[in-house]
C-alpha cells in the first residue's frame, strides 16, 4: 500500500497536478494581498486628511470669536506647506515606521488639545499638529505606493477625497444634529488615527523589506542590454486628485528630471510610463526610466509653460478659501431653522460635498478652459461679500446653493488642471510638473489665510455699522 502511494506521488500526473495547483494558490494569495493593500491605502488616505477637515469645520468653535477663523486656516496649511518644501532634503533618511508612528501620535495629540484646552493658543497648537500629521502622512504614503500595484494610488486618492466629506459631515452630525458638545464630538472621532497604525503595521503587506528603498538617492548606475552604462531613476505615477500634495517632493530632487523618451506609452489616466515590475506580493511598481537632466534655467523656462495650470488653481483656491474662512463666517439668517452657530458648520459640509462631486466628474464632463471656473469663483466671492453686508439673498437656502456651486467649481478646476497636465506635458517632465503645479493651490490657500485675518474683522465691523 505504501509503495502504491509512493508511486502515485512520483507519477507524472501527480506532479503536473501539483504544479497546476501551485499558481492557483499563489494567485489567490496575491488577490487577497492586493485587496488588503487597496483597503488599507483607502483608509489611511481618509484618516490622514480627516483631522485637517475637522479643524476647519470646527474653526468658529475653537476660537469663540477671539480671533478670525482664517487663523485656523493658516495653522492648518502653513505646516503642511513647509513640509512639502523641505521634505526632499531629509525625509528619505527617516524609516517609514517611525514616520507613521509620529503621524499617529501627532493626530491623537491634536484632537486632545483641541478638545480639552481652554486656551486658544493651545488649541491652535493642536491644529498645527494635525497639519503636520497630514503633510507628513501624505508624503510618506505616496512614497510607499511606489512598492505596490498602481491602483494603490487611486485607493489613497479616493480616501483623501472622501476625507473632506466624512470630516465635515461627522462634525456637523455630532454637534448640530445630535447636539453633543465639542469635547464629546472630538473624543468620539479622536481615536480614528489609530486606524492608520492598524493598516500599516497589520493589514498592509511589506514589500519594501525585500526591495531597495525608492527614497534612497534616486540616481543609480544601471547596465543596459548592450553592456553600456546609463543613469536611470524611478518615475512614480501621480494621480490628478484632490488631495495630491507635491508627489514630486517624495524623492531626491534629481528624480524630478526623468527622461521623456522612456515615458512613451503613458497611462490613460495619469500619464506615466506603463511598464512595471513585480514586487512578489501580487503588486507591481513602476520600472526605472532613463534620466534627462535639466539646468536651472530650463526648469524656470518650463515653469512658465505651467502657468496656464497654476494661475487658475491659485485663483480658485484663493477665492474659495476666502469665502470659507473669512466671508461665510459673517453670514447667518434669523429666519433659518437652526441657530447662528450651525450656519458655519453647514456651509463647510455643503462646500465639501460639492468638491466631492466635482472631483469625480473629469471623465464625464472634462473642462479644457479651466480659467472659466476660476473666474466664476471670483464672482462667487464678490456675491457673498455683498450678501454679508446687504443680505439681498434673504434665505439661507440660497446661500447653500451658492456654496454648493463654489465647491463644484473648486473641485472641477483642481481635477481638470491635473488631468490636462498629465495629458499635455511630455512624460519625462510630468513628475516635476505635477510637483511644481501642486504648490499653486497651497499658495492660494496660504494667501487666503493671510488676507482672511483682515477681511473677516472688516466685514463684521461694517456689518455692525
Amino acid at each position: 500500500m505504501e509503495k502504491t502511494e509512493e508511486k502515485l506521488a512520483e507519477s507524472p500526473d501527480h506532479e503536473a497536478s501539483s504544479l497546476m495547483n501551485a499558481p492557483q494558490v499563489s494567485s489567490k494569495k496575491q488577490r487577497i494581498d492586493r485587496w488588503r493593500n487597496l483597503i488599507s491605502f483607502f483608509i489611511c488616505g481618509l484618516v490622514n486628511n480627516f483631522g485637517y477637515v475637522v479643524m476647519l469645520s470646527a474653526a468658529k468653535d475653537l476660537l469663540k470669536g477671539k480671533a478670525p477663523t482664517a487663523v485656523v486656516l493658516l495653522c492648518d496649511i502653513l505646516p503642511t506647506l513647509l513640509i512639502k518644501i523641505t521634505a526632499p532634503f531629509f525625509m528619505h533618511r527617516i524609516p517609514y515606521w517611525i514616520r507613521i508612528i509620529f503621524c499617529v501620535l501627532c493626530q491623537l495629540a491634536s484632537f486632545q488639545l483641541v478638545a480639552w484646552c481652554n486656551s486658544v493658543g493651545l488649541r491652535l497648537i493642536g491644529v498645527v499638529l494635525a497639519s503636520i500629521a497630514a503633510g507628513l502622512g501624505e508624503i510618506t504614503f505616496l512614497a510607499i505606493t511606489s512598492y505596490y500595484h498602481r491602483n494603490t494610488i487611486s485607493a489613497w486618492s479616493s480616501g483623501t477625497g472622501g476625507a473632506g466629506l466624512a470630516g465635515s459631515l461627522s462634525y456637523l452630525g455630532l454637534t448640530s444634529w445630535l447636539r453633543l458638545t465639542k469635547q464629546a464630538s472630538l473624543m468620539i472621532i479622536g481615536w480614528l488615527p489609530l486606524l492608520i497604525a492598524l493598516c500599516f503595521f497589520v493589514l498592509m503587506t511589506k514589500p519594501w523589506r525585500a526591495r531597495p528603498d525608492p527614497e534612497a538617492p534616486s540616481e543609480s548606475l544601471l547596465k543596459s542590454q548592450d553592456g553600456s552604462s546609463q543613469y536611470s531613476t524611478h518615475h512614480y505615477p501621480s494621480p490628478p486628485d484632490s488631495t495630491m500634495f507635491q508627489h514630486a517632493a517624495i524623492n531626491d530632487p534629481s528624480a524630478l528630471e526623468a527622461g521623456a523618451e522612456a515615458g512613451a506609452g503613458a497611462g490613460a489616466e495619469v500619464g506615466v510610463g506603463a511598464s512595471t515590475q513585480g514586487d512578489g506580493n501580487g503588486d507591481t511598481a513602476p520600472a526605472a526610466i532613463p534620466k534627462r537632466s535639466l539646468t536651472f534655467k530650463q526648469r524656470v523656462i518650463h515653469i512658465k509653460s505651467l502657468l496656464k495650470y497654476m494661475i487658475p488653481l491659485f485663483v480658485v483656491y484663493l477665492a474659495e478659501y476666502l469665502i470659507n474662512q473669512a466671508v461665510v463666517s459673517t453670514i447667518w439668517f434669523k429666519n433659518s431653522p437652526f441657530p447662528e452657530r450651525d450656519h458655519y458648520v453647514y456651509y463647510q459640509f455643503i462646500y465639501q460635498f460639492g468638491v466631492f462631486l466635482s472631483r469625480s466628474s473629469v471623465n464625464i464632463l472634462p473642462i479644457k478652459r479651466i480659467w472659466i471656473p476660476s473666474l466664476l469663483q471670483i464672482v462667487n466671492l464678490i456675491a457673498l461679500i455683498i450678501q454679508s453686508q446687504h443680505n439681498y439673498m434673504g434665505y439661507v437656502w440660497i446661500v447653500f446653493v451658492v456654496i454648493l456651486w463654489e465647491g463644484l467649481l473648486g473641485g472641477a478646476t483642481y481635477v481638470n488642471a491635473f488631468f490636462l497636465l498629465s495629458k499635455e506635458v511630455e512624460p519625462g517632465l510630468r513628475e516635476y510638473s505635477l510637483g511644481v503645479t501642486s504648490v499653486a493651490d497651497s499658495l492660494g490657500i496660504t494667501l487666503a489665510g493671510v488676507l482672511g485675518v483682515f477681511i473677516e474683522p472688516a466685514l463684521k465691523q461694517a456689518h455692525k455699522k
